[in-house]
């Protein structure tokens, strides 16, 4: 678990793989809703930031939206999408 400030911008994220990847914040749902309508996919860029004599494990930098409109308060999780899903 990380906490995201309003200062924040990025997140850095360290993968097992080299391969491309794909990032992704979803937000949790009410529970208190039968209908959760403030369900959202926000997509993020990752940049691979390369570790000089470090050779198992792989450091991301994900840039977050800098609009609170985009990414509201809340819970999300945090998802690294390859070519196999």
């Amino acid at each position: 678990t990380q906490r995201i400030g309003v200062a924040d911008s990025v997140i850095d994220v360290i993968l097992d793989s080299a391969e491309d990847h794909t990032f992704a914040l979803c937000r949790l749902g009410a529970i208190t809703h039968s209908t959760n309508t403030d369900s959202r996919r926000i997509p993020l860029v990752g940049t691979h930031i390369p570790t000089p004599g470090v050779t198992d494990q792989f450091d991301f930098q994900l840039a977050l939206p800098s609009s609170r409109d985009i990414l509201i308060p809340g819970q999300y999780y945090l998802f690294a999408m390859n070519t196999d899903g």
